[in-house]
């Protein structure tokens, strides 16, 4: 950020595909485990979340 224009970095190494393509698929596995951990009766739930998750 120069003067206060933001300029577009063209030598980002950030690949739009493959990025948000692992974080979807993280999110879909985080969220299966949580529907799993829902399903379980347990006292608590934190604990189960941290040791899960």
């Amino acid at each position: 950020m120069d003067d206060g224009m933001v300029r577009y970095n063209t030598e980002s190494k950030f690949d739009i595909n493959t990025n948000i393509g692992n974080r979807i698929t993280n999110i879909i596995m985080a969220s299966e485990k949580l529907a799993m951990i829902m399903k379980e009766e347990t006292g608590n739930l934190y604990l189960q979340l941290r040791v899960k998750l």
